[in-house]
């Protein structure tokens, strides 16, 4: 019988992690409600209100101990936090969408019907294009490593294979640089 992950899940805060990442999980009404105080009380942090303040509003909200409302404002920076790491390449794809979308407006303003262009949009529209192109450009780029090839030298204590001669592994390497070189497009 295969054990998926979830039933590996031996903590509420495991099967949380769980639901808040992968599809099909489903939590029971108590994971539920430890889920909705976890969630106040990473809302609450978002507004950067101090400690004190809240655990009083999730003692309100949920009804729970002083105690409970502390230990969950805790667990929902480590759970929340796991969940939300940044990615450097959907960050900077996202600000590129924000600045096409703000060149589009401005293109529309400045190119509508009867409307005659204003040096100065010209100058901010060209500036924003150059922006644009930056953001672009550093979105990074996903590199294929090339394939791993066999060591030069393999000790092997039974004897099976014998190591390569110098000529042949200096024959093999520059075979590899030029096959990284052209792959990178050095050539």
């Amino acid at each position: 019988m295969k054990v998926s992950r979830i039933d590996k899940a031996t903590t509420v805060k495991e099967k949380i992690l769980l639901y808040l990442t992968e599809p099909d999980v489903e939590l029971t009404a108590d994971e539920e409600k430890t889920l909705a105080r976890w969630e106040t009380a990473d809302n609450l942090l978002q507004l950067k209100l101090e400690l004190p303040a809240i655990i009083e509003q999730i003692v309100e909200k949920h009804s729970v101990s002083r105690f409970t409302a502390q230990n969950d404002v805790f667990v929902a920076q480590d759970v929340f936090g796991s969940v939300r790491k940044l990615n450097k390449s959907y960050v900077l794809y996202l600000k590129f969408q924000r600045q096409e979308k703000d060149i589009e407006k401005l293109r529309k303003k400045l190119f509508a019907p009867g409307v005659k262009p204003n040096a100065k949009l010209l100058l901010a529209l060209a500036a924003m294009e150059k922006n644009a192109t930056y953001t672009m450009n550093s979105i990074p780029t996903e590199v294929i490593a090339p394939a791993v090839k066999r060591p030069i030298f393999i000790f092997n204590s039974h004897g099976t294979d014998a190591p390569m001669s110098v000529q042949d592994s200096i024959i093999e390497a520059d075979e590899m640089i030029k096959n990284i070189q052209s792959d990178a497009g050095t050539n």
